[in-house]
């Protein structure tokens, strides 16, 4: 069973004090820069899919095969609703999700995929500290590295990113510091994979918008 972002952070905490090494989701994929479950697609990947760094705008030409997925049909499409905690006092508000791009192609789905992974995994990670009663003073989710591709009727994206926090003492009803706050934690690399059309969004196998 997978270990959620902030135990494993805090079993790694002084390995990355003492050597600046990532702290991985769960030691059993460490060094691995994927979550472990994502979809694999049901074909080869060809032509290599447009790699672009992250911000700046593709020109793409290339096509991709979807993931081997199911994808909902026409007038079925039901979403699963991605994270979106209630954190309270010692933590910051969590993100918004951008909309699904009015057109799709490659130029519209690279900041899309880039803007909403980022927000999934900062909404996930909040909401893992929350549940945790932690307290932080920094915590932030970064992109580096995105690859679009053109596929059967949309976009097929991978997004990488990059976690981290820093942890402060949490004030009780009273006005009393808790004593030991949470170290810093690097968390490890994590690549999700995404499937855009004009009628919905797929994340990891997962339908999350229509």
């Amino acid at each position: 069973m997978k270990r959620r972002e902030l135990l494993s952070a805090l079993g790694v905490a002084g390995l990355v004090a003492a050597t600046g090494c990532l702290a991985d989701d769960d030691p059993a994929t460490a060094g691995r820069t994927d979550d472990g479950d994502d979809p694999t697609p049901s074909a080869a990947r060809s032509p290599t899919p447009t790699r672009t760094p992250p911000g700046s705008s593709p020109t793409p030409t290339e096509s991709l095969t979807p993931p081997d997925v199911t994808t909902p049909a026409p007038g079925e499409c039901e979403a699963t609703a991605p994270p979106d905690p209630s954190p309270g006092a010692g933590l910051p508000d969590p993100r918004s999700y951008p909309d699904p791009p009015g057109t799709v192609d490659a130029e519209t789905v690279g900041p899309f995929v880039e803007e909403y992974e980022r927000a999934h995994r900062y909404n996930r990670l909040l909401g893992e500290l929350a549940a945790d009663g932690a307290c932080v003073k920094y915590l932030d989710v970064s992109v580096t590295d995105r690859t679009v591709a053109s596929a059967d009727d949309g976009v097929v994206g991978e997004v990488t990113t990059r976690g981290s926090y820093t942890g402060t003492t949490c004030s009780d009803e009273t006005g009393t510091d808790t004593a030991t706050p949470l170290p810093h934690a690097d968390l490890a690399f994590r690549t999700a994979r995404y499937y855009v059309t004009d009628r919905f969004v797929v994340r990891d196998g997962t339908v999350v918008e229509c």
